[in-house]
């Protein structure tokens, strides 16, 4: 617990269990000491904060008409200060980063500009202590909210202050569309509403200079002399900066016609929002370029605003200029785009429809790299990880696409004073970005490996690690399934070996080599099975985090462990079909209660489970399944010998 005093207003935190939580704290109250007033919580500390004597949130107010605000909402102080300047409250980051950009092109007289991170209000104590500051005291209210206005905390107390107060009150959809509510709630004229909403479409922070100009000159009277919007020349481009280093890069010198050609570095294409590339919030990118290269390969990145702007295939604009005559300018992509190209239909069955087909013609894989709407400590603390927002925008909706789903690499920081305006820019963590980056090289390379030369790997679950349970699905024939997968491989110049006539021969002779069913194993059984020798299995051990070491020493003993041994060996139930493995998933536990094992969230994982799955990733010179052949396929010496980063 922690109790902070400040200014006359008490705060309270609980969890205060991690040391980015306590610098956060810290931070927040320099930023008050800096603004020398009391500041809103920024967004990671408010679900860490409470109230003392009580932990009920304040109910939101209707904005009925008929519904009168809380007392005090919107009275005006005796002594109120005149009215100045402008403040802009949104819940897009790029547009404060913009706001910051425009701010100081402004002219001297132009008044006090204030940005507001309408995400980091999450309360009606909040938006009334902006309501008593600078966002209260601004002339122009410019509130560009997404979803409906009656969400944003203090929604009617903004509101009624304005109307008390005579603010003109602008409201945008997020959309960038017409929102007729919005536009009967806001306190100015519409076609000052429509330019508005067209400033704020076009992007860019020489745009929202001339929407700020513009507003003032219809508004407060004045006469700067706003310019038309600018109008950006496409919807999906790469930077001129990427053309540069792409073209001689993957062009091979004139006059070398003797000389031995390199080998081909692959090509990874990136896509990014358009909105990030106008307000300078690269860093994220710039860093998955970076782990690119390092990985041994060029990055082409294209940004866009959005994978729903079409041409008349249906084809998003943007991979037109991931596309080459002779096919695909590049052998993956990384997508950093969120939701969905197809219309989602919740509550019922969505058809794969134009959106998988689109990626299909690209006809190269899309991994979708996954950025957050929160900062990096609550992500890495937490035991769920992604909240449900971001799992549903960065997951579960572009799934629908047919996106490889990697992994967070890059999270929203705060920027600047802390103050209301709490900026935030994505800010890329090195290891999560070389691991995304690892995944789209070696799915590159492996496109390049003909298909007799790969592996593949087939895990069946193993329900309480009983014989009878394994591939157990309700309504299906896991078995028959596999067979008929290893069928079409092998038409399609797989090396599977000699299948089973039938889905039972091959059960059978899974079942036959090694299971994890104790009460059915046999010692021969575990002679047959995949070994991994004490040795070995001890150093990709070490390898992992010191924290996990320590979990699974407490919770399984020291490796490798004491169960499911051949002699000083891991046994690894599976069988392979030439260049393919079928595996059998290991228990999550074992000697416990069977409902503890598959509910218990945060229970580490065995030492043969973990063995499983490293032995899976290795190559045959690390004493691996040789699955990954493709990884040896390098064309570089650093990854030649496949190290652990390049595997992960």
């Amino acid at each position: 617990m922690a109790h902070l005093v400040f200014d006359g207003h008490d705060l309270w935190f609980h969890s205060v269990n991690d040391a980015w939580l306590v610098r956060a704290i810290f931070d927040h109250i320099e930023a008050m000491i800096r603004a020398d007033r009391f500041l809103p919580l920024p967004p990671e500390l408010i679900e860490y904060a409470f109230n003392y004597y009580t932990w009920d949130a304040a109910q939101p107010l209707p904005l009925h008409p008929d519904v009168t605000p809380a007392a005090g909402a919107g009275e005006a102080p005796a002594d109120a200060a005149p009215l100045s300047g402008v403040a802009f409250l949104t819940h897009a980051d790029t547009d404060l980063l913009n706001l910051r950009a425009a701010r100081d092109t402004l002219p001297a007289d132009f008044g006090p500009v204030t940005g507001v991170a309408l995400g980091s209000v999450r309360g009606e104590e909040q938006m009334q202590s902006l309501l008593a500051g600078a966002v209260g005291e601004a002339q122009i209210v410019l509130v560009r909210v997404h979803g409906r206005f009656e969400a944003v905390p203090g929604a009617a107390r903004l509101l009624a202050h304005a109307r008390t107060r005579g603010q003109r009150l602008l409201l945008i959809s997020g959309t960038n569309e017409p929102d007729p509510e919005l536009a009967a709630l806001s306190l100015a004229p519409l076609p000052v509403l429509d330019s508005a909403r067209a400033y704020l479409a076009a992007s860019g922070w020489p745009n929202l200079r001339e929407l700020l100009l513009s507003v003032s000159d219809s508004l407060r009277l004045t006469a700067y002399g706003a310019q038309p919007r600018r109008r950006w020349r496409c919807t999906a481009c790469t930077t001129r900066t990427s053309r540069k280093a792409w073209t001689p890069r993957r062009r091979w010198p004139s006059g070398n016609a003797g000389a031995a050609r390199p080998p081909r570095r692959p090509a990874v294409g990136i896509l990014l929002y358009r909105a990030h590339a106008l307000s300078g919030n690269t860093g994220f990118i710039d860093a998955l370029v970076t782990a690119l290269d390092d990985a041994g390969a060029d990055a082409l990145p294209v940004f866009t605003t959005s994978l729903r702007d079409t041409d008349e295939r249906g084809d998003p604009h943007a991979l037109a200029l991931l596309r080459g005559q002779d096919g695909p300018r590049v052998d993956a992509v990384i997508s950093t785009l969120s939701f969905a190209m197809t219309e989602v239909q919740g509550g019922a069955v969505t058809p794969a429809g134009e959106a998988v087909g689109a990626f299909a013609r690209l006809g190269v894989p899309v991994v979708q790299g996954l950025t957050t709407g929160g900062p990096r400590g609550p992500w890495a603390t937490s035991a769920r990880g992604l909240n449900p927002l971001d799992t549903a925008m960065n997951v579960a909706l572009p799934e629908f696409d047919g996106r490889l789903i990697s992994v967070p690499f890059a999270f929203k920081e705060r920027v600047g004073d802390g103050a209301g305006e709490a900026a935030a820019r994505l800010v890329a963590d090195p290891e999560r970005a070389e691991r995304v980056a690892g995944v789209a090289v070696r799915l590159a390379r492996l496109r390049h490996v003909p298909n007799s030369e790969k592996r593949v790997a087939f895990v069946f679950t193993n329900s309480t690690a009983k014989a009878s349970q394994v591939g157990n699905a309700v309504g299906l024939d896991s078995a028959a399934s596999l067979l008929g997968v290893l069928r079409a491989l092998r038409d399609d110049g797989y090396d599977v070996g000699t299948l089973p006539a039938t889905s039972d021969e091959l059960m059978h002779a899974l079942l036959d080599r090694a299971t994890y069913d104790t009460t059915l194993l046999t010692p021969a059984q575990l002679e047959r099975a995949v070994l991994v020798p004490r040795e070995r299995y001890a150093a990709w051990f070490a390898d992992l985090p010191d924290a996990q070491q320590r979990r699974m020493r407490q919770q399984w003993g020291d490796p490798p462990g004491q169960a499911y041994l051949s002699g000083d060996s891991l046994a690894l139930a599976g069988l392979h079909f030439g260049k393919m493995f079928v595996a059998l998933q290991p228990p999550r536990g074992y000697g416990m209660d069977p409902d503890a094992i598959y509910h218990t969230p945060d229970l580490p994982p065995t030492h043969h489970y973990h063995a499983l799955y490293r032995w899976l990733r290795e190559p045959p010179a690390a004493g691996g399944s040789a699955r990954t052949r493709w990884c040896m396929w390098a064309s570089t010496a650093r990854w030649n010998g496949c190290p652990a980063r390049a595997s992960a």
